[in-house]
């Protein structure tokens, strides 16, 4: 199993986010309006989960945090 620092370094790297950035849904760039994300599903998820605050999420709770973040999902529940 990949240790809490190279899963963040392989995220990272794959999705273009500098260091600095907090690694969670929010260092994705705004879709075009009225559009959705251009990432897969499973790599939202994967940000939602990183992002909270123990690193685990219910799947309610991931759905909350898309909708938090992308207009999209607010807009097509």
């Amino acid at each position: 199993r990949p240790s809490d620092n190279q899963a963040e370094s392989f995220l990272r790297s794959k999705l273009r986010i500098p260091a600095p950035t907090k690694l969670d849904l929010w260092a994705l760039p705004d879709p075009p309006a009225g559009e959705p994300p251009s990432h897969p599903y499973r790599v939202l998820n994967c940000l939602a989960i990183w992002g909270s605050p123990q690193r685990r999420l219910q799947l309610r709770e991931i759905r909350q945090a898309l909708m938090d973040r992308f207009d999209w999902y607010r807009e097509h529940p």
